[in-house]
């Protein structure tokens, strides 16, 4: 059972009667909700992503630069090679030894490494052209070996892939450091660490496709239903409804025209529908599970969500 425990990270004052201190907390259907804004720390009210380190740090994506909140207050990191005011971080994320990476609005890639400094340095831009990419997933991926090997007439079709990746990193998605699904000219790929293979053709309008990925099934999902599934790039299932309590409510939420959104962080994923906010895994049968968390029809704009699994709590920035 889920600890209900919500914090939120709001752009404006969200709408409630009491907007409280830092060290509040104010119950809400039944969970504790906190609020953070630039009247009691927040750097910046317009977050873009939210991450948690090893250590049980948060780290946010603000507009102007990275921020890090230790669980009493905030600290500002910004490029070196731009001022804190054209420091947008749009994407956060971490590698397998829990360094943190971070993309800002010109796709240029930046690492914190550790030495509490303010200024950071990019270790990827247009003109540096190294082979590392941070996805949707918040995973960092070097994609050194997908380029350097293969057959000679494979080798310009995987640099061509990579350098539309550079542009948009929300169509990879990595099973470990070799095992990659990748989306390109409309098709799904999968490299098995040695081979490139195309594992569907070209798919008609895929931008409504939404793509999560648990173990090493690539599930593809539109709204409320499941409508492939593939395993080691070959297809293992077809068209069905996504279970769980999201099952209840989707008659409803499809009438509605609601729109629903797949929040990925590694292994743990979320889907907002509507305003209805639900966990999602993998089901024994092979399909996929939705447990309820929380209707959220008190706030707006959501763009990103986390999970923190020491503090079972959920956060996410918010509108008013």
């Amino acid at each position: 059972m889920i600890n209900r425990f919500i914090t939120f990270l709001v752009f404006t004052v969200l709408s409630l009667s009491v907007t409280p201190a830092l060290s509040q907390s104010d119950p809400l259907n039944g969970y504790s909700v906190q609020h953070f804004t630039d009247e009691n720390g927040l750097p910046q009210n317009s977050i873009n992503d939210l991450l948690f380190d090893k250590n049980g740090c948060l780290w946010l994506g603000s507009q102007v630069g990275l921020v890090r909140f230790n669980g009493s207050s905030f600290k500002l990191y910004y490029p070196d090679d731009k001022p804190a005011m054209e420091s947008n971080v749009i994407s956060l994320g971490k590698n397998d030894s829990g360094y943190i990476y971070f993309q800002t609005e010109d796709r240029n890639l930046y690492c914190y490494p550790g030495n509490n400094s303010h200024l950071l340095s990019p270790v990827n831009t247009a003109v540096l052209k190294r082979p590392y990419l941070l996805n949707a997933r918040k995973q960092f991926v070097d994609f050194t070996h997908f380029l350097s090997d293969g057959p000679s007439g494979e080798k310009e079709e995987r640099r061509l892939i990579f350098r539309d990746l550079f542009d948009h990193n929300g169509n990879f998605y990595a099973i470990d450091s070799t095992h990659l699904y990748l989306i390109h000219n409309d098709s799904l790929f999968y490299f098995d660490g040695r081979h490139l293979q195309r594992s569907t053709g070209r798919m008609v309008d895929p931008t409504h496709l939404q793509y999560l990925l648990s173990g090493r099934k690539l599930y593809l999902l539109h709204k409320d239903s499941i409508m492939a599934v593939y395993e080691n790039g070959q297809k293992v299932g077809g068209t069905e409804a996504i279970g769980g309590d999201l099952l209840a409510d989707a008659a409803t939420l499809r009438q509605s025209n609601n729109k629903f959104h797949l929040y990925s962080c590694n292994k743990v994923n979320h889907l907002l529908a509507g305003k209805k906010l639900y966990r999602i895994t993998a089901a024994p049968n092979g399909g996929l599970y939705t447990e309820f968390l929380i209707d959220l029809d008190f706030v707006t704009n959501i763009s990103a969500v986390e999970y923190n699994a020491s503090l079972e709590g959920v956060l996410f920035p918010a509108k008013k």
